[in-house]
């Protein structure tokens, strides 16, 4: 009687335990909404109406202490890791519409984001005007959706922050989408590096509940551990009889040789630069179409390259002021606006840098671009093309790079950059004079410093 006494309170406390675990779930799913709803005020200033009020565009974000504010995010350090981390849950040009978990919740999603990296997402979908709704499977909760999402949108997970159990559900997810083999690869794997003889009963009943094929590498470990598994007794009881025969089964056959080793897992290819390369490349889903004022180097005039506003806008927040301007003209959601002030080839480079991080830049283009970065606060580029000018100095871009080392008004980690450089280039131009039109320093307008710098050099060559 007291042993069936101590077994009703047991139960109790598994029950109390399942609610506690409940509310700590609908909390945090709670908390993820407050904080992605906070940091959603960045950028929602902009309108995606046909019809731009340009007073709107050009008023600057308020600041809030739980949330980023523009300017914050134009000063990101050049070591910020290529990802489009900016646009998770942001309303900002959202043209999805996902409603998760119980209660449900609103999450906003980019179709072009989506349809590049995991398309089956959309599979269901209900297209209203120009926007997608989406019902996403109710056992995928809204913490684990956004993880997913996050996924998606960066091409990493950080598993350091995540609990175990939040990893299992993740890896349950991604299995139900064509498309995430990846992802479903990582947790996997992540699983397996934290498995051990203590985790090993939670990770196969939890495995066995949401029907996940890694049952089988938590069946196989219990097998390697067997005198572990068994010395677990409460854990075992736990289990339940289903699933400890199937562990007694396996080591039975593990001990007559029958047992089949389980094949090693091949790691999917990652594929996100690809994927967004893939997506700059096409015209799928552009919803902006950028008119260079300027002629190409062959002359010509009217150069067009397509985009997508929230790509743009969510990797380089600084270009809003060049997407965000009063359009030429609107067609069947497509906004075409003018872009002043850089060649077509430069234009093109900044958006190879949007979209898939290209930083191979030709040294000309690099030197136009300085200015540009500076202007629409783009670092990591900025770095990008001084990198490029140390390693292009030659007779057709010495001129260019000096000009750009006279420059004003420039941060102090440039400043030391050209000093470094500035002194190279007077070396190489002394050295190569005859080879240098330097009539490009009147029609360029260049630094009035550059020829008597050379001048200076020649007559006390250091």
């Amino acid at each position: 009687m007291f042993n069936r006494k101590k077994k009703e309170e047991k139960k109790d406390d598994k029950k109390e335990e399942k609610k506690d675990d409940k509310k700590i779930d609908e909390k945090r799913d709670s908390k993820d909404s407050k904080q992605r709803t906070e940091s959603n005020l960045t950028l929602r200033k902009v309108k995606s109406s046909d019809k731009v009020d340009k007073e709107e565009l050009s008023r600057t974000p308020k600041k809030s202490s739980s949330a980023p504010d523009l300017a914050k995010l134009e000063a990101l350090s050049v070591d910020e890791p290529f990802s489009f981390s900016r646009l998770i849950n942001n309303p900002l040009y959202s043209d999805v519409t996902f409603t998760v978990g119980q209660p449900p919740q609103k999450v906003a999603g980019h179709a072009c984001v989506i349809e590049i990296r995991c398309p089956s997402l959309l599979k269901n979908s209900k297209k209203k005007k120009n926007a997608h709704e989406v019902d996403v499977e109710h056992s995928i909760s809204f913490h684990t959706f956004l993880e997913l999402l996050s996924y998606l949108y960066t091409g990493k997970f950080d598993f350091s922050k995540s609990k175990e159990h939040d990893v299992i559900l993740l890896l349950s997810a991604s299995s139900k989408y064509e498309g995430l083999e990846r992802l479903e690869y990582l947790c996997s794997k992540h699983l397996t590096q934290e498995m051990n003889t203590k985790n090993m009963h939670k990770l196969l009943k939890a495995t066995d509940e949401l029907q996940l094929k890694y049952k089988e590498d938590v069946l196989h470990f219990a097998v390697k551990n067997y005198q572990d598994f068994l010395a677990e007794k409460t854990a075992n009881k736990d289990l339940g009889i289903g699933l400890f025969q199937d562990v007694v089964t396996l080591y039975q056959e593990f001990q007559t040789g029958s047992l089949k080793p389980l094949p090693v897992p091949v790691e999917p290819k990652d594929t996100f630069v690809e994927d967004f390369k893939a997506l700059y490349d096409s015209v799928k889903l552009s919803d902006i179409s950028f008119k260079l004022a300027e002629a190409n180097a062959m002359g010509i005039s009217g150069s067009q390259l397509r985009g997508h506003k929230a790509i743009v806008v969510g990797r380089a927040p600084g270009l809003a002021s060049v997407v965000n301007q009063q359009p030429t003209e609107v067609s069947k959601g497509l906004y075409a606006v003018v872009v002043k002030g850089i060649s077509p080839e430069a234009f093109e480079s900044v958006l190879r840098w949007v979209y898939y991080n290209e930083r191979n830049i030709p040294t000309s283009v690099a030197c136009e671009l300085i200015s540009y970065c500076q202007q629409h606060q783009l670092t990591p580029l900025q770095h990008a093309c001084v990198q490029s000018m140390k390693k292009g100095i030659q007779v057709d871009t010495v001129l260019p790079i000096l000009d750009v080392s006279y420059m004003k008004e420039m941060p102090p980690w440039f400043e030391e950059q050209m000093a470094e450089i500035r002194p190279q280039c007077i070396k190489f131009a002394a050295e190569h004079i005859k080879d240098i039109d330097f009539e490009k320093i009147r029609t360029k307008k260049m630094s009035d410093n550059i020829a008597p710098e050379i001048l200076t050099f020649l007559q006390h060559p250091k």
